[in-house]
């Protein structure tokens, strides 16, 4: 897939979010559009499968739960999928089966989320339910193609199945025990309890002078993932990391980690999402992930993921 076309997938998205009715200008793309739709029904007819027509794709209820809690903005869906191409070639797959968590599925407004269909998707359902979604590629991917894995303008099968839906507070509340678990399998006791559910463990006790709100800090840092994943670090750099504790430029849990150390201080900051990337961008498959950052359609911390809690090692070497 060309740059251009990347581009023209990113600047389709919010027509494609808002304006599903609208008549494709592309007489191509029109034609291939109805094709596809009349082989997704040929396939339901000779698999004898009933669906109902939702926001342009073909909906198939497998498990209902008229009592299960329905998705508003801000809420985090946690789900279980099955991705798979309409001729059954697999793109990807979460499930409960094989012990993967469930994903954490951003329910927000605007929200980049691929494939296209899946907000409404969840939109349409309630905790406990499970339904599977016969997609044309207009609610899919568009034109975006993954090597080996998506074909452009590929009509796609996703089964989803939503496991919960929770407020942000009850997510708050979630992140905040899985830190406390990490904590306690890290030895990384005792920890303090900071502004906004961070936690920090202080490794090796500093001198004169503290971090204040007007210092200018700087650090040798590492951060990383709970599952031991690094994705930043400046320890080998020429130079440390600079922060000015009164301006913006850093993620939040991280100046609150700095906030109670003090020069030659070491420590460890541990943070929700909420004060690190929040939601971010959610991908089915997250490998396409790759692409999108590549070309700058969404930016590298987007390799992150939903909701990641993050760890970050720090060291100040000096304090202004």
């Amino acid at each position: 897939m060309t740059h251009k076309h990347y581009i023209a997938f990113f600047l389709l998205l919010p027509f494609l979010f808002s304006c599903q009715e609208d008549e494709n200008p592309n007489a191509e793309l029109d034609e291939r559009l109805n094709e596809q739709i009349a082989e997704i029904e040929t396939y339901l007819s000779d698999n004898n499968i009933s669906t109902a027509v939702e926001n342009g794709y073909y909906l198939e209820q497998i498990t209902e739960n008229p009592d299960g809690k329905v998705p508003q903005q801000e809420d985090v869906v946690l789900a279980y999928y099955n991705l798979q191409t309409l001729d059954g070639s697999p793109i990807d797959q979460l499930s409960q089966a094989d012990g993967d968590e469930p994903a954490a599925i951003p329910y927000i407004q605007g929200r980049v989320i691929l494939p296209i269909a899946l907000y409404d998707l969840i939109g349409d359902m309630r905790a406990g339910e499970e339904v599977r979604a016969y997609v044309p590629f207009n609610r899919a991917y568009f034109d975006y193609e993954l090597a080996d894995v998506i074909p452009a303008l590929t009509a796609i099968i996703l089964q989803l199945e939503v496991v919960d839906v929770l407020s942000p507070e009850e997510f708050a509340l979630r992140q905040n025990t899985q830190i406390k678990a990490y904590l306690q399998e890290s030895k990384l006791q005792p920890a303090d309890s900071l502004e906004g559910g961070v936690y920090y463990h202080r490794v090796q006790s500093g001198e004169s002078p503290e971090v204040d709100d007007q210092s200018t800090v700087r650090v040798r840092y590492t951060g990383s993932l709970l599952d031991g994943t690094q994705f930043d670090s400046n320890v080998d750099a020429p130079t440390p990391f600079r922060v000015v504790m009164s301006e913006d430029g850093v993620i939040s849990g991280f100046k609150t980690g700095l906030s109670v150390m003090s020069q030659l201080e070491e420590g460890v900051a541990v943070m929700p999402a909420a004060e690190a990337y929040g939601p971010n961008y959610f991908f089915i498959p997250f490998a396409a992930m790759s692409d999108f950052i590549a070309v700058g359609a969404v930016p590298g911390s987007a390799r992150l993921g939903t909701y990641a809690i993050l760890r970050f090692d720090l060291e100040v070497e000096s304090v202004n």
